[in-house]
């Protein structure tokens, strides 16, 4: 919730960003009480009109406490002092970016990159409350700091222009539930054209190759930003497949027959993965497939493994019939993790599998995922160099 410090006056807090946040925090015991009420209909019929009332009465108690919250903590107003130290989630030594590739068209090697839109969040001179605005793509580059770690978010499938930046909100304060120091980070939703389409088996077909073509921008983009800045990527579905196509042509590899013709730091720190439902297959990081120099530049990747996943199972159905057969069908990454560790040898190190299925179950919803309390405590360590800052202290 909203941390706060000063009198009651200045301690005004955005009531609609708590609305917001009460899907999230309440997801499971939401999710928990409706099976209940399926229960109780199915024997009851006056038992389940009550377990109607009494869910119908948790979540306006706890709405009613988030307003309540709300005007004691967070946002400042006109006219009031602005000493925030929470607004819509958001800590205020934190930096948020938001790059998209909406308007390039092509999205492969042939894009112009100079037609990447980028935004901040943050106030404008001399108000309080903060807000989106556009700026160079430059003016992201120069908040490039050594001791700052960078962390780039991935959204997957059918997320339209505006809630790209409420999927990156819903990110970042999962992972800042998590945090235990007042260390600033920065923060960068990626976007890419993922609008659903009408026809969701084509949809799903289509966002796969533009997926693939998806991860030369953000390559361009992470290649960009100086060696010497920690990078962790969070991918979810889609996103992790955007995320591992673009390792691999940091790497030095191809991706639908381009690669990374001009290399501004070759060389970096080793970067950090967090894979979330990722909907990318289970072989592609082995030598001799698609993406076999994608672990060279990661030194820890964590990923979920979720085999009650719906659309793990059905990940098979995103390529067409004409390049797979009835023996040998894709299997999702998320499903059960990769193919064969042991043929990446002493790489296989660097991979760390967490299953999820017990705390997510059949569902696909990101939301579920970042509701896995486990999994996002260590994806958190894993995002902000936690183990690093633990030795440098010791």
């Amino acid at each position: 919730m909203c941390k706060y410090n000063g009198d009651f006056f200045s301690r005004l807090c955005s009531v609609r960003a708590g609305e917001k946040m009460l899907r999230y925090i309440n997801y499971q015991e939401g999710r928990n009480m409706w099976k209940r009420m399926h229960h109780l209909r199915s024997r009851n019929g006056t038992a389940w009109f009550w377990a109607v009332m009494a869910f119908m009465a948790m979540n306006s108690l706890a709405l009613m406490d988030m307003r309540a919250e709300g005007l004691m903590a967070g946002t400042a107003v006109q006219g009031l002092p602005c000493t925030i130290q929470y607004e819509n989630g958001i800590r205020p030594q934190d930096q948020i970016f938001l790059v998209s590739t909406r308007q390039l068209g092509c999205q492969g090697c042939g894009a112009d990159m100079s037609r990447l839109a980028c935004q901040i969040y943050d106030s404008p001179e001399g108000g309080c409350s903060r807000q989106w605005r556009s700026v160079p793509l430059d003016a992201f580059y120069a908040a490039d700091h050594a001791d700052i770690p960078t962390i780039v978010y991935v959204h997957g499938n059918r997320i339209s222009p505006g809630e790209d930046q409420e999927r990156g909100f819903m990110v970042y304060r999962a992972l800042m539930q998590h945090s235990q120091s007042d260390a600033p980070i920065r923060f960068l939703i990626f976007s890419w054209p993922t609008t659903e389409g009408r026809r969701p088996l084509k949809d799903f077909r289509i966002k796969a190759d533009l997926s693939d073509q998806t991860a030369h921008p953000l390559a361009w983009v992470i290649d960009r930003i100086s060696p010497d800045v920690r990078i962790a990527l969070v991918g979810y579905s889609y996103g992790a497949r955007v995320i591992s196509g673009a390792l691999h042509l940091l790497g030095g590899g191809m991706q639908c027959g381009c690669g990374l013709s001009e290399r501004i730091h070759p060389v970096r720190t080793p970067l950090r993965v967090v894979y979330l439902a990722p909907a990318v297959s289970d072989s592609w990081m082995l030598p001799g497939f698609c993406h076999e120099m994608a672990l060279s530049q990661v030194d820890h990747m964590l990923l979920t493994i979720n085999p009650c996943d719906p659309a793990m199972k059905y990940f098979h159905m995103s390529t067409y019939r004409s390049e797979r057969s009835r023996r040998c069908r894709p299997m999702a990454l998320g499903a059960y993790g990769v193919a064969n560790l042991a043929w990446l040898g002493e790489s296989a190190s660097r991979i760390e599998q967490m299953n999820v299925c017990c705390a997510v179950g059949r569902d696909h919803l990101e939301v579920s995922y970042l509701a896995a309390w486990n999994f996002m405590t260590q994806a958190w360590e894993v995002a902000s160099f936690q183990d690093l800052a633990d030795q440098a202290c010791h």
